[in-house]
């Protein structure tokens, strides 16, 4: 970190990554732990090209997940709920996650009386160990997304606070 002259502070090294999943023909639903094809960032090399994101240093992450629930064919209806959470881990296999272990953060959404693709979003502020890993695992029904010309894609982006 350096500040500049007028008193701004720099930060040109803050690892930071975002990924995004496109459908490879037509609509895809995806469960378990979610993988992304697209990587838009990944500034320090924190996305470490196995989906998940590794923290370089101790301190301070800001994560955001954002999408469309749905069931595993097509749009939820009435009376089903999606669940999907940030999880951490020590192991880069997450053989140490189980339950609610590990959870950071959760993504909840219930449909009541109608049916569709709501949009689930995620933002966590969590503090991580140095080489701790993170993710987005769905639980709960499942994650939409389409072509990439549809742009109906998840994003899932995380940087360094401090």
């Amino acid at each position: 970190m350096t500040v500049d002259a007028s008193g701004r502070i720099l930060q040109p090294a803050v690892p930071a990554f975002s990924v995004t999943k496109h459908g490879s023909s037509g609509a895809e639903y995806m469960n378990g732990h979610i993988t992304f094809d697209t990587v838009t960032l990944n500034r320090g090399s924190c996305w470490d090209g196995t989906n998940k994101f590794q923290a370089p240093i101790a301190g301070v992450y800001q994560f955001n997940m954002s999408g469309f629930a749905a069931g595993s064919s097509g749009q939820l209806g009435d009376g089903v709920d999606f669940k999907g959470y940030l999880q951490k881990s020590q192991q880069s296999n997450f053989s140490d996650v189980s339950g609610a272990t590990g959870h950071l953060a959760q993504t909840y959404f219930y449909m009541q009386g109608a049916s569709g693709y709501p949009t689930i979003t995620l933002t966590a502020t969590v503090e991580l160990a140095a080489n701790d890993y993170v993710r987005y695992f769905v639980a709960s029904q499942y994650l939409y997304t389409n072509t990439a010309s549809t742009r109906y894609s998840p994003v899932f982006s995380g940087f360094l606070v401090g």
